[in-house]
């Protein structure tokens, strides 16, 4: 049985000091009663050289050793016409540094991702070293869910629920040996052209053994 390490429900008008943002200072508000990201035009995140950065990501620091990540992330928000901008990914981050950190979250791609189809969906991503991977893919076409992210050891484990009164999914398991690290919500928007890219996040909570 897990208990409650740390719980954020933006309730409070203001961000908890110890937090702290990665590179883009000025991306986020709570917006009733959740935290709204917005990344501009090309503010990314991704790993090899060279290293893309300026994506807003907000973190704070993991507990040692076992736990679990939880949050509720919302993206498309809008509306028919107006949902999220093609090329933008909105989602939970482990973030030791530039060149070792994972993200789990949804995918809006078209035409920049691999070997993806193009489309909607949940996608988890590992940066370790010089090397950036597409772990896991699935294609869904909610633009809302529960997340989380269990650490055991060097295990990484993803899951989901679009009702929240049902069961976790499992999307995958990724291993990776990361140092002191932080954790996190963000929103990165990797086209260069077009509009910024955004992201809702709720219920943010940390939990261990």
């Amino acid at each position: 049985m897990s208990h409650r390490f740390y719980f954020d429900d933006f309730e409070a008008g203001a961000l908890d000091h110890d937090y702290h943002w990665l590179d883009d200072h000025e991306a986020g508000q709570i917006v009733g009663g959740r935290l709204r990201i917005i990344a501009g035009p090309g503010q990314d995140l991704w790993g090899g050289l060279p290293i893309k950065r300026g994506a807003p990501v907000l973190l704070r620091q993991a507990p040692a050793g076992d736990y679990e990540l939880r949050c509720e992330v919302y993206a498309g928000f809008g509306g028919p016409g107006t949902r999220q901008y093609i090329n933008t990914q909105v989602g939970l981050f482990v973030f030791q540094d530039f060149q070792n950190w994972l993200f789990f979250g949804f995918t809006y791609h078209a035409g920049q991702a691999g070997n993806l189809p193009d489309g909607d969906g949940l996608i988890v991503t590992s940066v370790l070293g010089d090397v950036a991977t597409i772990a896991f893919y699935g294609e869904f076409p909610n633009d809302n869910a529960r997340l989380r992210i269990a650490r055991s050891g060097n295990g990484w484990s993803f899951f989901y629920k679009f009702d929240w009164n049902r069961s976790w999914q499992s999307l995958g398991k990724v291993s990776a040996r990361l140092r002191t690290h932080n954790v996190g919500m963000g929103v990165k928007s990797f086209t260069a052209g077009g509009g910024a890219g955004r992201g809702y996040f709720d219920n943010f909570e940390i939990r261990v053994p």
